[in-house]
């Protein structure tokens, strides 16, 4: 097994770095890629990204990452999965077969987001296997597939 830490503080493996400031300390989040045999999974914590819900000042450091790190087979999805992360260059560069969101049923904020589950679950994954609908998808045999640890506070179950 091996696991790498691609960003950290705003600064990559490959040298770069994105401008960060105190306003936003999420953006400062490790990213980390577990690698054992030919399976790949990337977190990232709260690492921010530019969402649908994002300030001009947030920066979009998971960009950057999942360019850096391809196709993974399962992917954390960014500070919950919630609307300010997880924007649509770094679910198509990741290709995840499978997503999960770190959440807890009594969250204020209704992580993970809908809007973010269907913008995974729409992004062809290695294969190009989508699901296409917007509603609460059925376990499917085949295609992407997206996982939370606990119930909505909503009740709408992904």
């Amino acid at each position: 097994m091996r696991a790498t830490f691609v960003a950290a503080g705003g600064h990559f493996l490959s040298g770069g770095s994105v401008q960060i400031t105190n306003s936003d300390l999420n953006s400062e989040s490790i990213s980390t890629l577990i690698e054992y045999n030919n399976f790949d999974y990337l977190v990232s914590g709260d690492m921010t990204g530019g969402g649908s819900t994002s300030t001009a000042k947030t920066p979009d450091v998971e960009t950057y990452v999942a360019q850096m790190v391809g196709d993974v087979d399962v992917v954390q999805l960014d500070h919950h999965g919630s609307t300010t992360a997880n924007n649509q260059v770094f679910l198509s560069a990741l290709k995840a077969e499978v997503a999960f969101a770190q959440t807890g049923e009594t969250n204020t904020f209704g992580h993970p987001n809908r809007e973010t589950a269907n913008k995974f679950l729409n992004t062809p994954n290695t294969i190009g296997a989508t699901y296409t609908g917007t509603g609460v998808p059925a376990v499917p045999s085949t295609g992407t597939v997206f996982y939370q640890n606990e119930a909505s506070p909503a009740g709408d179950d992904r």
